[in-house]
């Protein structure tokens, strides 16, 4: 598991890189004003419905069944249920785009609805909506494409579907002024457009793996026994996976209301929360819901055991450190990677003060990330769904609440409460089913404590003592921290590292 996710880190770095670039060039061409506001507005729309359908629900719906049938039955009848849920797919992808390209207005009042107090607004996003509809089927296909792929072991490929969008995006943002030329519409369309075409290249990419495993694309709506499965688990995964995605469509909202810029200082702040969330949660959790499945496939209770306690070991031993990094260097982060053209040093403070409030909430949600799929394989996506409809149900009042107490940083503290809460209950339920399950956790929880504490306070000082050297400087501290840290993880002996630290060892030796 650990080398799956390795290879799945790997590919998310590579995605969280060009990413950077992404946001650099989009910030300086677009800045943080209406026009980048009614961009992230218009992408979220899509945005939703990608994590209901795809990526949340149906890949940790098909996953584990996939994995079960290819055990149990051979890999010609996972073959067929593949070909089934693809058929049905396309006709819900084919519906629900319609949908967004036709009702693209109401969607994005829905999201944003303080977008009618300037005037075009509504208008831009609605067109830039209706350019990005087909997107989600893109990607949509390519999340299903990359479950498959993930059963048989391969992991780097499905993987890279970020750096494929980010990749397009900056070559439309560097474009855009062509774009306007040859279309006479706005340059924003540009970017628009690009992202909807690297939703079908991220699916296309991934066909000549899968027809190496055996995989013929033969889409069919005949009936398949495994199908009742399905459907019977997407309502619940459905409620239980759109938590992270209602909160966010709630801070959206109530940013929306604040003029021009609070949206992009959101976004982009919780683009550099996906940092960790990505590279290390996302591969984790790719990675553990592949091996349980197949070692619950195969009846073997130990090493089902040992893949969830891993999961949790290796996702807070890394992001931990990882979100007191984002706190203490918000500012210098965000000046880096931002602030240049049209995004200026008062976009940078107010984003880096967002940046810090969602740092809070980047345990609770790498967490929730690693241990929903759990649930969902061990047949139980109804105590998630119950669960999620309680934090749902807190989120609005208590967003509002933190909002106008601590202006727009209570808005990503309110994100931490919730997902928090969820992570811990899911945590105790866990424990009570899954005999053995976070023995020894608390300790190396304490373990990575420390030695956060111990980096933070390194950093800190080296923060008030290191000259000004430009760009440079927040690189080397994001160095120091990371190399203190390691530094303090294996004196500490933490548990999940260890590996890592042995083959350094002999590699050394």
């Amino acid at each position: 598991m650990g080398r799956s996710a390795l290879l799945a880190g790997v590919a998310q770095t590579l995605g969280r890189v060009s990413g950077f670039l992404r946001d650099a060039v989009f910030a300086a061409i677009f800045g943080a004003g209406g026009v980048a506001d009614a961009f992230f507005v218009a992408f979220r729309v899509p945005g939703l419905f990608r994590e209901m359908l795809a990526e949340g629900t149906l890949s940790n719906v098909f996953v584990p069944l996939f994995a079960e049938t290819s055990e149990k039955e051979g890999l010609k009848k996972a073959w067929a249920l593949a070909n089934a849920v693809l058929g049905v797919l396309l006709v819900v992808l084919g519906v629900i785009t319609a949908l967004i390209y036709w009702g693209s207005e109401p969607l994005v009042l829905m999201v944003a609805s303080g977008f009618t107090d300037s005037p075009g607004k509504v208008e831009l996003a609605s067109w830039l909506t209706r350019l990005l509809a087909p997107f989600l089927a893109g990607v949509s296909i390519a999340s299903l494409f990359g479950g498959m792929l993930n059963v048989r072991g391969r992991f780097f490929l499905p993987a890279l579907a970020p750096a494929v969008l980010n990749v397009a995006i900056i070559a439309a943002a560097l474009g855009a002024e062509q774009w306007t030329a040859w279309t006479g519409t706005p340059a924003i369309g540009a970017v628009a457009f690009a992202a909807t075409l690297s939703g079908a290249v991220t699916a296309l990419i991934q066909l000549p793996a899968l027809r190496a495993e055996g995989f013929r694309f033969r889409p069919t709506l005949r009936r398949h026994p495994a199908l009742k499965r399905v459907f019977a688990f997407m309502g619940a995964a459905l409620i239980s996976v759109v938590v992270v995605q209602f909160n966010v469509l709630v801070e959206t909202q109530l940013a929306s209301r604040s003029g021009d810029g609070p949206v992009s200082w959101l976004m982009l702040s919780f683009r550099l929360v996906q940092i960790p969330m990505s590279i290390v949660a996302g591969s984790v959790a790719v990675a553990a819901l592949a091996r349980f499945s197949i070692v619950r496939a195969q009846g073997d209770a130990d090493g089902a055991r040992q893949t969830v306690t891993g999961a949790m070991e290796s996702t807070m031993a890394l992001v931990i450190p990882a979100a007191a990094g984002l706190w203490v260097l918000a500012d210098p982060l965000v000046a880096l990677c931002f602030e240049r053209g049209a995004f200026t040093a008062t976009d940078t403070a107010a984003t880096a003060e967002i940046l810090r409030g969602y740092s809070v909430a980047v345990a609770g949600i790498c967490a929730t990330r690693v241990l929903l799929p759990i649930f969902f394989a061990m047949g139980d996506p109804y105590l998630p769904m119950k669960l999620s409809l309680v934090v749902m149900g807190l989120k609005i009042p208590l967003a509002v609440a933190m909002l106008e107490r601590f202006g727009l940083i209570g808005l990503p503290l309110s994100h931490a409460v919730t997902v928090s809460l969820e992570a811990v209950v899911m945590l105790i339920v866990l424990r009570k089913r899954i005999d053995g399950f976070v023995t020894g956790f608390g300790s190396e929880i304490l373990r990575v404590l420390l030695a956060t504490a111990a980096m933070t306070a390194i950093v800190l000082g080296l923060d008030g003592w290191m000259p000004d050297l430009g760009q440079a400087r927040v690189l080397l501290l994001c160095a120091a921290g990371a190399a203190s840290y390691g530094a303090c993880a294996m004196v500490l002996r933490i548990r999940s590292l260890r590996p890592l630290f042995n083959r350094l060892q002999r590699r050394r030796s």
